[in-house]
């Protein structure tokens, strides 16, 4: 939600109010975000620990945390991508690929963990050990990105299609002048912003609401 309302304010202008309109609005957005930013100690705390597990997970054996496990997803499906840049690995093969990788490096057990969480996280992890969010391994189906579970999956033939499978769905609703334009368009525009962080084409609910819309 964060990232996905001013990306839509701005949208809208850009599509509707011309360019001295649009630039207005942005100022206002930019404006409006800096209250909130003041007003709203959620928000704050909220970004800043985006900034502290993006910080820790390149620091030397950082706890889990959210967007350490986004980073190690995106980081490790970049490799994969790497061994088969051209085709991929072919569809279904997310999951094999990321348990295959699942074989963690083990440090002395000089740090509690909560081993309920890792098990259910997927992560395969022996008793009474230390681990390292940059050495775990994660029997997941789900890189998290749309490019790169595509790219996994596909290659660089893959992507192609997916970029130009979203270009072309654009296409559809530009100009969007009427309701249902604009309708298409923000499902469009949607579904490419917010597949950055997820893979919505490829989760159940996203991906119908895509399809139906």
């Amino acid at each position: 939600a964060l990232l996905m309302v001013p990306i839509f304010i701005i949208a809208f202008g850009i599509v509707h109010l011309g360019r001295k309109a649009a630039i207005a609005l942005l100022i206002a957005v930019v404006v409006g975000s800096t209250l909130l930013w003041i007003a709203s100690p959620y928000m704050r705390a909220r970004i800043s620990s985006i900034s502290n597990e993006v910080h820790s997970y390149f620091s030397d054996c950082a706890p889990i945390s959210s967007m350490g496990e986004r980073l190690l997803f995106w980081h490790k499906s970049v490799d994969f991508i790497g061994a088969a840049p051209v085709l991929g690995h072919g569809t279904g093969t997310v999951h094999h690929l990321f348990t295959e990788y699942a074989k963690p490096r083990l440090y002395p057990a000089d740090v509690n963990v909560h081993e309920n969480i890792f098990r259910e996280r997927g992560v395969l992890l022996p008793k009474n050990q230390k681990i390292c969010l940059h050495d775990v391994g994660y029997a997941v189906g789900n890189p998290h990105q749309q490019i790169l579970s595509v790219g996994i999956q596909a290659g660089l033939v893959g992507i192609a299609l997916l970029l130009v499978l979203w270009f072309a769905h654009l296409r559809l609703f530009l100009p969007a002048m009427s309701a249902a334009g604009w309708l298409g368009f923000a499902l469009v525009f949607q579904n490419i912003v917010t597949s950055l962080a997820n893979s919505h084409l490829f989760d159940f609910t996203p991906g119908w609401i895509y399809v139906i819309g």
